[in-house]
């Protein structure tokens, strides 16, 4: 781990050590605005693998930055406050290790339902997926496959959409909420996609019970025409009529959109790859969290 901060000095290092060769030493080097080492702690472990701790070698590691003291992998280490001042380290983390083999790339937020829209051909089900992969307990639920579990009297939205429409679609919605909350109780992050728009989200968000985040994704409608080009799908062909264009639906949709309360995270992912854009989502993960107990 290396501290980046704003001074020239270290402030502190701690290093653990093995005996055999498969030793893993962890070394964190910070710089900050204090001139002189604000602590040292040195650990020899007695088993390749292990990192010592003040000389414990119990396996855990422990981390001081600023104020807090941060132990992770032994329970006898829990976050207590030291007697350095909250200036002493300032900057950013950089993991460049790996700890007990879990992969840095992988995020493990707080279990919660995670909704994630946009408009048809947005990429929520692609980006929705990649995601979820990148959560260390993840769900991943699809709106449209939500609509195919009625299998007899659906009636789909359209340009004239009938009441029943509009409540099965409300219904969709709400077995989303239901389920996605339900994963969450269990533990894990539920990545749900659907195409819900304006007011719909703000009554979404109502039925949640649990941790929510909401990320938007909204490319540019000419970005959304090129990948529609592109797919063996025809999202908007009921929507393409009376000499409007793919472009002009597509617009007409991403004006829903628009409706949107601005709240949680929106990415304009016009000219991301889809690892971009889950990198950028991860990177802005709290600008996404809802407050859904107000």
């Amino acid at each position: 781990l290396v501290w980046a901060g704003t001074g020239r000095q270290p402030v502190g290092k701690c290093a653990g050590t093995g005996d055999e060769d498969s030793g893993l030493g962890l070394h964190i080097v910070g710089t900050g605005a204090g001139c002189q080492p604000v602590g040292e702690r040195a650990g020899g472990g007695d088993r390749g693998g292990e990192i010592g701790v003040d000389g414990s070698g119990d396996g855990g590691i422990r981390i001081e930055l600023g104020r807090w003291r941060i132990g992770l992998g032994h329970p006898s280490m829990v976050p207590r406050p030291l007697a350095v001042p909250s200036h002493a380290l300032t900057g950013t983390i950089d993991v460049v290790s790996r700890i007990s083999g879990q992969d840095p790339s992988v995020m493990t937020p707080a279990p919660g339902a995670v909704l994630l829209t946009g408009i048809q051909a947005a990429g929520k089900t692609t980006v929705g997926k990649a995601l979820a992969r990148r959560l260390d307990r993840s769900a991943f639920i699809e709106g449209d496959l939500l609509w195919q579990m009625v299998v007899s009297g659906r009636e789909d939205m359209a340009t004239e959409a009938t009441t029943e429409a509009v409540r099965q679609l409300e219904l969709r919605y709400r077995h989303g909420a239901m389920l996605a909350c339900s994963y969450a109780r269990a533990g894990f992050t539920a990545i749900h996609v659907d195409n819900i728009y304006g007011p719909a989200v703000t009554e979404y968000l109502s039925w949640l019970d649990c941790p929510a985040a909401l990320v938007v994704l909204r490319p540019s409608p000419e970005a959304v025409a090129a990948r529609e080009e592109g797919r063996d799908t025809s999202a908007y062909g009921s929507w393409v009529a009376g000499g409007a264009t793919l472009l002009d639906a597509v617009r007409r949709f991403d004006a829903w959109l628009a409706e949107t309360p601005p709240i949680g995270l929106w990415v304009d992912s016009s000219d991301q790859t889809v690892d971009e854009t889950v990198d950028w989502i991860l990177a802005h993960w709290d600008e996404a969290l809802i407050d859904v107990t107000r």
